[in-house]
């Protein structure tokens, strides 16, 4: 089970992909700074994974 999600910066294009499929994007993501803001609202559905184009996010499983 997906317990935290986390960015792979070198991989990241801050193309926003991931803030658009999720209802709580702006709340969780912070593109800028190619971070995670909160996980407080992730139900951890994984579509903001499946949608990135360059697999910059990935789930921590512990």
């Amino acid at each position: 089970m997906c317990v935290k999600l986390y960015i792979i910066e070198d991989r990241c294009t801050q193309c926003g992909k991931c803030v658009e499929i999720c209802h709580k994007g702006p709340l969780i993501f912070d593109i800028d700074k190619k971070e995670i803001k909160s996980m407080e609202y992730c139900n951890v559905c994984r579509l903001c994974i499946t949608v990135c184009p360059e697999n910059a996010l990935k789930c921590l499983n512990e």
